[in-house]
């Protein structure tokens, strides 16, 4: 190819581009009314290209090597145009886009006009779903579209306020349905901000409106305050999770998640801000004064009566209560809605998040519980009455007590409410019950005297009536009932916490169960006092049987046959009737723990007393083994048919002593020993046998000491 023909092949193809460069010149004229950047930017190009090309074509005259130059300058240049056109249709899109987002806000319009939602949120959707309009690279001024695009848009959102503004100011709420519509429509129209705007009023409204109604019974009389207070508050709580949980639901489809997010925390600081609002007014209205409860408890004054402050901590626990299950609801809904959306809330600091005036609540609820607790016992121990009962009003009382107390601070769900009352029936246990019951069977103990056991059993003679010393007699046994039934009573309130939901962290959880644990060790004093006293009595009655223990011991059981069967049972015959007296007048004034503890503790007192002067005081042949055997068995009969007790536990041993004391020879013993024993279980060593064996006077002792256990 010659020079001439490369020229004109290059200027045939510059002549091509230059003309399909006009032609694309001519359909951005008719696309754009602004179309000069994109003009001026090709003329330039093709200014440079001719200034290439004069270069270019008179440096090709001289050398072969700067020709291929130029073919590359073209291709570039063709690159440039083609970058060119891509422009120009992206441009042209974004044109369409305006034009149909300017139509479908020309129908939205109309249709927000005319109250159809249906069509305005159809519409405001497809307005979401188009491509908004790019305005970068283009002069506002000169770009007619996106003028007429924000006239439109604005006039859209102008009405949206409007119809919002007017549902806001409805203070019955009566378009509240409608209201969400608007907010979804505006969510497409214009932004998350706006949206939040509007929500941020909504809820404002919504629940500020619950303090004007408590705000009105503040001001009225006490008996009106006291009939609605708390049904205001959960009105409260209630309203607060209704937008929270309902609103919500509509919210998620239309909202980002960090927006519902800023929602949900935002409902729960309005209604923080109106409880906060309202707890000042009614620490106001009730004057709790920390200095005063204070000195009502250490009783430096005494303003306040037990019945006054049952009624204030009726309130206080309520709204306790109603607090706390808003908290566990909210943070429950929070977890629906994070589950559901995918929204990361961190629970445990909403949880633990309380109102610092809240706190204040506690404080007081706690204190007034604990003086409560020890005002209502003081008025318990003054008003005690007797009766009939085995026990005295004071234990009924304080049960009430205690388990009013224990069971409000159940209902509030708080474990600061819980295992403060706790602390405080602890206290009242140990500090003003068992020292006052105490110091009173101490007392009545003193009166304690074999011989006024032996009238109050009446064990001589009946008497006519209650006489001084079976009165005295009564006010221990009863004392010691009480004392039995404290214990009780502490393990019922146990069984009640331990039966009972407590809500809260594990942290919370496990201090209440270490409250309770010292409260049930707490009836371990109660116990130990009990068994202190029963230990008295018991001592006592194994004086009165000392009588009956020496016809025991100057008994003689060297019998021959002629005496033996002319042998009675003395000494067994005046304990069975002592018993029949204890289980006829002291069985039942006593409490069944108290009088099966009595019992089992002398019965106990009893058999080691008689095995003891059979071991050390008395001898036996033959028969008078058999004959104590017999005695043994007929004391152990005579017994269980009076006492609910396991008689042949207790006399055990006397059985056995009585089985070997009546052998017929001594090595009979090795025909149930041992291997031989069957389903004997021998309470009585080796060496006991072999001294049981010396008792005999017919078997000789080195026989006895030969033999092989």
């Amino acid at each position: 190819m010659t020079e001439i023909d490369f020229t004109t092949q290059v200027t045939k193809t510059l002549q091509i581009n230059r003309k399909e460069q006009n032609q694309n010149a001519e359909t951005l004229s008719r696309l754009l009314e602004s179309r000069f950047h994109a003009y001026e930017t090709l003329q330039n190009i093709n200014l440079d290209l001719l200034d290439s090309i004069g270069a270019s074509t008179s440096q090709l005259k001289d050398t072969s090597s700067e020709r291929s130059a130029v073919a590359l300058s073209s291709v570039v240049f063709a690159r440039k145009l083609n970058l060119a056109k891509d422009k120009a249709k992206k441009t042209k899109h974004c044109i369409q886009a305006a034009l149909n987002q300017r139509k479908i806000l020309r129908r939205l319009k109309v249709s927000l006009i005319a109250g159809d939602f249906t069509e305005a949120i159809q519409q405001s959707m497809e307005f979401s779903g188009q491509r908004e309009i790019s305005i970068q690279g283009f002069n506002p001024s000169q770009n007619s579209f996106e003028n007429d695009l924000l006239v439109i848009k604005n006039d859209v959102e102008s009405i949206l306020n409007e119809k919002i503004e007017h549902i806001l100011k409805d203070a019955t709420f009566s378009e509240d349905s409608f209201f969400f519509n608007y907010v979804e429509i505006a969510s497409k129209i214009g932004g998350t901000e706006k949206v939040v705007q509007y929500l941020s009023k909504y809820i404002q409204i919504y629940i500020w409106k619950n303090y004007e109604n408590i705000v009105a019974v503040f001001e009225g009389p006490e008996d009106i305050f006291r009939k609605y207070f708390l049904n205001l508050i959960t009105c409260l709580f209630d309203n607060t999770l209704e937008i929270l949980d309902k609103k919500c639901k509509s919210l998620t489809p239309i909202l980002d998640e960090n927006m519902v997010s800023e929602y949900v925390l935002l409902c729960h600081e309005e209604c923080s801000k109106v409880l906060q609002k309202i707890l000042m007014m009614y620490l106001k209205r009730r004057k709790f004064d920390r200095s005063v409860i204070e000195a009502e408890i250490e009783e430096r004054c005494s303003a306040l009566s037990a019945q006054d402050i049952d009624i204030f901590l009726e309130e206080l626990s309520g709204l306790c209560a109603q607090y706390e299950q808003y908290r566990r609801i909210y943070c429950s809904k929070i977890s629906e809605i994070c589950n559901n959306t995918q929204i990361q809330l961190s629970l445990d600091k909403l949880f633990e998040n309380k109102l610092k005036d809240f706190e204040k609540i506690y404080e007081i609820y706690s204190s007034l519980e604990f003086l409560y607790i020890k005002k209502s016992i003081s008025i318990a121990f003054n008003i005690e009455e007797h009766g009939n009962c085995l026990t005295s009003s004071i234990v009924d009382d304080i049960l009430y007590i205690s388990e009013r107390s224990v069971k409000r601070a159940l209902q509030t769900g708080s474990c600061e409410c819980v295992s403060s009352v706790l602390d405080s029936v602890k206290s009242a246990f140990i500090c003003q019950v068992f020292p006052e019951l105490s110091d009173r069977i101490t007392r009545q103990a003193s009166y304690i005297r074999p011989g006024k056991l032996v009238d109050a059993i009446e064990f001589h003679h009946a008497s006519d009536g209650e006489t001084p010393t079976k009165l005295e007699v009564h006010a221990f046994m009863r004392s010691l009932n009480d004392i039995d039934a404290m214990s009780e009573l502490i393990m019922k309130l146990d069984e009640l916490l331990t039966s009972a939901e407590v809500y809260g962290t594990l942290a919370d959880k496990e201090y209440i169960l270490n409250c309770t644990r010292n409260l049930r060790e707490s009836s371990l004093q109660f116990k130990h006092l009990c068994t202190k006293m029963v230990d008295v009595v018991s001592n006592v009655f194994v004086d009165i049987f000392g009588n009956c223990l020496q016809i025991l011991g100057t008994t003689s059981y060297e019998l021959t046959r002629d005496r033996y069967e002319d042998c009675h049972e003395n000494w067994t015959g005046q304990i069975i009737v002592v018993f029949q007296k204890i289980t006829q007048n002291l069985v039942p004034i006593m409490s069944t723990s108290n009088s099966s503890t009595l019992v089992h503790q002398i019965l106990q007192d009893l058999a080691r007393r008689i095995e003891m002067i059979v071991m050390t005081r008395l001898r036996f042949n033959h028969l008078g083994g058999l004959h104590f055997e017999r005695e043994i068995r007929k004391l152990v009969a005579n017994l269980t048919s009076l006492m609910q007790c396991q008689m042949r536990d207790i006399f055990s041993r006397l059985n056995q002593i009585g089985m070997v004391l009546s052998f017929e020879t001594f090595d009979e013993i090795m025909d149930y020993w041992g291997d031989r024993s069957g389903l004997l279980t021998w309470r009585i060593n080796r060496s006991e046998v072999k001294r049981i064996l010396s008792l005999r006077v017919d078997f000789r002792l080195e026989s006895v000491e030969a033999l092989q256990l």
